[in-house]
């Protein structure tokens, strides 16, 4: 196994390093999934952590199709199908036809669904705050940078 990988002409990445970084990377996602079970518990008993991020947009772009959801989260039309269903049916989705396209689903979050999803968020915030406390302003920065600069080139693959 080599001891360095070449990122570029002028920089090269120990393996070491780069392992550091996979198994960072594998902790935050093991996080992530936590996050998701969790949070779909707490939005309806048994509810799929995989409705999550399908709520999460619903909640930020309102009248958003099916099938964008489908294209930004990667899930096949069937499995959408299903989650779209099991949040309607706990009264945090409503679907409706687009009046200019009858063959589109438009999604929209129910009242019911941004209320709680706000209450959920800010148990959520006073979690991040309490873990967050001691950290300087600039590390914080620093973070947020990191972290876009990471989602952007995993954007462009």
């Amino acid at each position: 196994m080599p001891s360095s990988v070449h990122a570029s002409p002028e920089q090269v990445i120990s393996l070491e390093m780069l392992e550091s970084v996979e198994q960072q990377l594998t902790q935050l996602l093991v996080s992530n999934a936590h996050a998701k079970r969790r949070l779909a518990s707490q939005l309806q008993e048994n509810l799929p952590p995989a409705a999550v991020p399908v709520l999460g947009m619903a909640l930020r772009e309102d009248q958003i199709s099916q099938s964008e959801i489908g294209e930004l989260l990667m899930v096949d039309k069937a499995s959408l199908s299903r989650l779209v269903t099991r949040l309607e049916d706990a009264g945090l989705l409503v679907r409706t036809l687009d009046p200019h396209d009858r063959r589109v689903s438009r999604i929209s979050a129910t009242e019911q669904a941004r209320k709680r999803w706000g209450e959920i968020m800010d148990e959520q915030r006073t979690l991040w705050i309490s873990k967050m406390r001691g950290w300087p302003n600039e590390d914080l920065r620093r973070l947020v940078a990191l972290l876009g600069r990471l989602n952007e080139d995993l954007r462009q693959g």
